[in-house]
């Protein structure tokens, strides 16, 4: 197929070639497979570094932070009466928490409960490092596609390792912590 331009938008819209080129053109670029695969290359790279420092982190983490207990109280109160926890979490954890984070924590919490016994304060720990760990982790693919497209993808990418190998997001990325306490 041939590509054909968006009136509304003025961009070309996502065509394959006839011959199968393999050539895609998305906002007026070309993107070819060596793009594709190197971008994909250094996504995997990223998130085996990033995924492999905050296990480490995690594993050799003796005190999680102190709201990160709140979270976890919040969490467990979720999987007893998630309605009255949502409208009044005052006997659970400080009213300014939003109960995302804390679902974000009984989901992963469940989850590891399959393959283990989760009744262990440990267990819980872990489950709210580890969902930490994981927005981190899913974080980086959109900063590095962010990035590319203002910066390039060679620039993105090491832009992004510094980002991974620095010791305070590092850190706050395998923790239970408000993100004002980050700041």
């Amino acid at each position: 197929r041939k590509n054909q331009q968006d009136n509304k938008t003025g961009f070309d819209s996502v065509t394959a070639g006839a011959n199968g080129s393999g050539k895609i053109m998305l906002f007026g670029k070309d993107i070819n497979q060596s793009d594709r695969k190197r971008d994909l290359v250094h996504l995997v790279i990223l998130l085996v570094l990033a995924l492999g420092i905050g296990i480490y982190l995690i594993l050799t983490t003796t005190l999680i932070a102190k709201d990160g207990m709140s979270y976890i109280n919040y969490a467990k109160g979720l999987a007893i009466s998630p309605l009255e926890i949502m409208r009044d979490s005052s006997g659970y954890a400080p009213r300014l928490y939003t109960p995302g984070y804390p679902f974000l924590i009984l989901m992963v919490h469940k989850f590891a409960d399959l393959f283990g016994d989760g009744s262990t304060g440990l267990s819980w720990i872990y489950s709210a490092q580890t969902a930490t760990l994981l927005c981190r982790v899913l974080a980086l693919i959109p900063l590095y596609l962010i990035g590319k497209e203002l910066v390039g993808g060679r620039l993105s990418f090491w832009a992004m390792f510094v980002l991974v190998i620095l010791p305070y997001p590092a850190r706050f990325g395998s923790d239970a912590l408000r993100s004002e306490s980050v700041v």
